[in-house]
């Protein structure tokens, strides 16, 4: 789950958020986690939340395709007496993450969370209303457009009346620097040429809609990036440049991009005196399955 290949306590808040990633603000030591956590960390951090569904003891809580699980474990910390379940199709992941956790212990997983390996495209082995609140983030990279609609309809199916059902996902990405935005650009490009919506903040309202929820809701944040910022700053400016020049051949492939323009782009983010920052808008989205009048 990620962008390119991989791509803080509760608050109920509604409206916008920005979040300068420079700022003195507590984080774990990120340096070496993988860059789904750091992902996690600064989501939260941005949002000053784990979660903004207005939830309130739930019994049971679905993470979709939770990558690494840190949210999963994270939101089984904040309501020990629920059962948390989150699935993904890649378990090894996981397993590595628990593994790292263990090692650095700090992480170990609580006992009322566990994991299953599921494809979040196909059929849920999960019954009708098996969850309180549902929730998934950041599945743009790997949920077609054509099958957006599809999955927000499985997460209410297994989401009983009275539940919530929450996404969080990239709303705009942009950067005053011009070798940036046109990999930027190149990326917007690959996104669509393979059924696919690098952006689609802007629609997860109307689509939480039509899948029949009601009180809708949704709260924007935007986070600025930085390459000489702090650790959490600067991993995900330069995971992003990482992420975008690891696309290359993709480019390329789908005449997208030269070879020149690629190297010349690259070059300019290589020779850069001067600090760049990403601008990272993000949406979050929820709304209640009502019960049957």
């Amino acid at each position: 789950m990620g962008w390119f290949g991989w791509f803080g306590g509760r608050s109920n808040r509604g409206g916008a958020a920005d979040a300068n990633l420079d700022q003195s603000t507590s984080l774990p030591d990120i340096a070496e986690r993988n860059p789904l956590d750091v992902w996690h960390f600064v989501t939260c951090r941005a949002f000053d939340a784990i979660t903004l569904a207005p939830i309130a003891n739930p019994a049971t809580i679905l993470d979709v395709a939770c990558g690494t699980g840190l949210w999963s474990r994270e939101i089984a910390r904040l309501y020990p007496l629920a059962r948390v379940v989150g699935f993904d199709q890649n378990l090894q992941q996981i397993d590595r993450a628990l593994e790292e956790g263990a090692w650095r212990g700090d992480d170990l997983p609580p006992a009322n969370c566990h994991f299953e390996r599921v494809d979040a495209l196909a059929a849920w082995p999960y019954g009708d209303g098996a969850f309180e609140y549902t929730h998934a983030r950041f599945i743009s990279p790997f949920v077609p457009v054509s099958q957006f609609g599809a999955l927000l309809a499985e997460m209410v199916r297994v989401t009983r009346p009275g539940g919530w059902v929450e996404i969080v996902d990239a709303a705009q990405f942009t950067s005053h620097d011009p070798a940036r935005q046109f990999l930027l650009q190149c990326l917007r490009q690959l996104y669509e040429r393979n059924g696919l919506a690098l952006e689609p903040g802007p629609t997860l309202a109307r689509l939480l809609r039509q899948a029949e929820l009601q009180r809708v809701h949704s709260r924007s944040a935007t986070i600025t990036t930085s390459t000489t910022g702090d650790d959490a700053s600067w991993r995900v400016a330069n995971d992003l440049v990482a992420g975008m020049l690891d696309a290359a051949p993709q480019y390329q492939e789908m005449g997208i991009a030269s070879e020149n323009q690629l190297a010349r782009a690259a070059q300019q983010i290589a020779s850069a005196a001067a600090d760049a920052t990403f601008r990272i808008e993000l949406t979050t989205a929820w709304g209640r399955r009502e019960p049957p009048s």
